[in-house]
């Protein structure tokens, strides 16, 4: 007789597990999403702030696309952006454009 009640107690155990696990496995599966969801939306962000940059290059120092992708490409901008962007967005674009020339210019003194 404990036999029967231990078989018993083991598949109400496996029972159990088996209901928990998809609960799991679609909370995890639901914090992946959310999790690429906001990444692509800091990425689409972070494209529109290097854009305002770009163009702000572009009409404070009469350079040419080509010379305002390769002086943010070359700064420090791009590194700060990646490992500290709140650092980065407290900052305006007009900045960043004046902090990138002047760097650039300084180094290629």
């Amino acid at each position: 007789m404990p036999k029967v009640h231990g078989n018993i107690q083991l598949h109400r155990w496996k029972h159990k597990a088996r209901m928990h696990k998809p609960k799991k496995t679609y909370l995890s599966h639901l914090e992946e999403l959310t999790n690429y969801f906001k990444e692509q939306e800091e990425q689409d962000q972070d494209k529109e702030f290097i854009s305002y940059v770009k163009d702000d290059l572009i009409e404070f120092f009469e350079i040419t696309e080509e010379e305002a992708d390769r002086m943010i490409e070359k700064s420090v901008f791009m590194e700060l952006l990646k490992e500290d962007p709140d650092y980065v967005y407290h900052y305006d674009a007009e900045y960043w454009a004046h902090h990138i020339f002047q760097t650039q210019m300084i180094q290629t003194v």
